[in-house]
């Protein structure tokens, strides 16, 4: 069987990395999905030192030309050294309405071939569905206008991971998904991958951490994931009081935060956390939470990165900090089924040891 996984984002590499050290004796290749150089290069170039994980790793042309034809043609020409004929073949992706993995899909179909196509838990919105699921432009004008550009080989999904392509889904938390995907076969992702010096060992990689920060990972007891920038900056004054107040229960070589990958105002970090460690906004919170000793307790708004933290490692204590707004009404239920507090500030202080 050859495993082909698209994947553009740290969490795709990781629940594939995952998913293929379970099918060892398959071959695995990680198809890298345009997006920026940096990942590309990172998580890429991880993927081509550890062959014990991938056999293969290979890289789709970028999305140019109007109504993409000249790249879909460059996708179909691509397809034929990728797949070859391959008779078994099984094609997971974290985001089942990218053009590149529905034309692989038609591709592989209209040559004949019948593959599994599997969806890779995506984080949130594998539990709440997609933010914009019931509005006119997401359930009937995008979809046209998907079907416009790409033709017959577009298939619409509702919320991610429900499109027709898709038979089964590779999930953290089967019983929490959303109704749309319980449609599907859940297959639970093993956790146990995680904690497999294979898959540590990529994670270092793309940390690439020295020998100093190594030692200040394994001496941190507290790291504090940032939300996107805009809120961030919305919320400075509440991050700094959090800094002062967290101040008085950890020393500042034991304090680390952890910026949105989409950082553009760094200096923003040294102001509002004078003294904290901070983490490398370019490698992705799941590739650095398998790293984190087990006393290290992490902390951050409502969001996809503490879900993702909660099946990653189990073991380490996590808490949501109580947003100012209404934001997070969707994932109480799933954060009290996880057991993940939604602390306001001198809650989140009095529990944290």
């Amino acid at each position: 069987m050859h495993r082909y996984y698209f994947i553009s984002s740290p969490l795709h590499f990781c629940v594939a990395s995952s998913i293929a050290l379970q099918h060892q004796n398959d071959f695995n290749i990680a198809v890298m999905v345009p997006g920026s150089q940096t990942f590309l290069k990172k998580y890429g170039g991880a993927a081509e030192q550890s062959p014990v994980i991938f056999g293969k790793v290979a890289y789709l042309a970028e999305r140019t030309g109007k109504l993409n034809i000249t790249v879909r043609k460059t996708w179909f020409a691509s397809y034929q050294k990728l797949f070859g004929d391959q008779q078994e073949v099984a094609i997971y992706t974290g985001n089942d309405r990218r053009p590149e993995f529905q034309s692989a899909m038609y591709w592989l179909v209209t040559h004949g071939q019948n593959p599994d196509a599997y969806y890779m838990d995506e984080g949130i919105i594998t539990y709440i569905g997609h933010k914009s699921m019931h509005s006119v432009q997401h359930r009937y004008i995008d979809p046209l206008l998907k079907k416009m550009t790409y033709g017959k080989l577009w298939k619409n999904a509702l919320t991610t991971g429900t499109s027709p392509w898709i038979t089964a889904a590779c999930v953290a938390f089967p019983d929490l998904v959303h109704p749309l995907l319980k449609e599907k076969t859940l297959l639970p992702i093993d956790i146990t991958a995680f904690s497999d010096e294979k898959f540590l060992g990529i994670a270092r990689i793309i940390a690439a951490l020295d020998d100093e920060q190594q030692k200040m990972l394994d001496r941190v007891s507290l790291v504090l994931t940032l939300p996107y920038e805009a809120y961030f900056i919305k919320q400075r004054h509440r991050y700094a009081e959090l800094a002062t107040q967290l101040k008085n229960k950890y020393s500042l070589d034991q304090m680390a935060v952890k910026p949105h990958p989409r950082i553009s105002k760094p200096e923003l970090l040294s102001e509002t956390f004078p003294g904290f460690q901070v983490l490398d906004n370019s490698v992705g919170m799941e590739l650095l939470v398998p790293l984190l000793n087990s006393e290290c307790a992490i902390v951050g708004d409502v969001s996809s990165v503490l879900l993702t933290a909660k099946w990653l490692r189990p073991d380490i204590p996590i808490f949501a900090l109580a947003q100012d707004e209404d934001t997070s009404s969707k994932l109480d239920d799933i954060y009290k089924n996880l057991c993940i507090p939604v602390l306001s500030m001198p809650q989140l202080i009095a529990s944290l040891t």
